[in-house]
């Protein structure tokens, strides 16, 4: 089941959660419309956020600064199809 598609997304989504320096900074969750989410780390010019779409039933995780660029990651998109 590791080599499914989805479950590699899933393991490389936890790999960027658990090393972004972003995620050892501050958190916060600006205010968004009522069909949106969005949430931001922050941490010495390294950022990720993730942006959720519940109309568009859409995500997508956007990284900034030294540690993005040195990974080569910069957005990650997911779309749930009906």
């Amino acid at each position: 089941q590791l080599a499914r598609p989805v479950v590699r997304s899933l393991l490389a989504l936890l790999r960027l959660r658990n090393t972004h320096p972003a995620f050892q900074g501050s958190f916060q969750m600006p205010a968004s419309a009522a069909d949106q989410m969005v949430l931001e780390w922050s941490n010495r010019g390294d950022t990720a956020s993730l942006e959720v779409d519940l109309t568009e039933m859409r995500a997508t995780v956007t990284l900034t600064g030294p540690f993005a660029a040195q990974q080569g990651v910069h957005v990650w998109n997911a779309t749930l199809e009906a």
